[in-house]
């Protein structure tokens, strides 16, 4: 059974990896073009969210591990589809 800390922690995973990434995710996202990197979004996002719970498809146990590898994947992920598509967002509204 988890404390109440550790749960804290562990859905704290995904601001402190999104605020750490940034920077290396964004160096990624001007080298390719916005439609790959919303693409690999896409793919470590499904990815992720596979690894957050029990996936009988895939025959994943609920593990804590796999959970905080699933969020850790789906900040990562995130982050792509976020620098990658603010831009075209920008400009659609100006």
């Amino acid at each position: 059974m988890l404390s109440e800390e550790y749960i804290g922690f562990i859905f704290a995973i995904p601001f402190f990896v999104y605020v750490i990434g940034f920077y290396f995710v964004s160096k990624v996202v001007v080298r390719y073009d916005k439609r790959v990197s919303i693409l690999t979004a896409f793919i470590i996002c499904s990815v992720s969210l596979f690894l957050t719970g029990p996936s009988f498809l895939f025959d994943l146990p609920q593990n804590l591990g796999l959970l905080l590898v699933g969020y850790f994947l789906l900040s990562i992920g995130c982050l792509f589809f976020f620098i990658a598509s603010l831009p075209e967002i920008i400009d659609s509204v100006i």
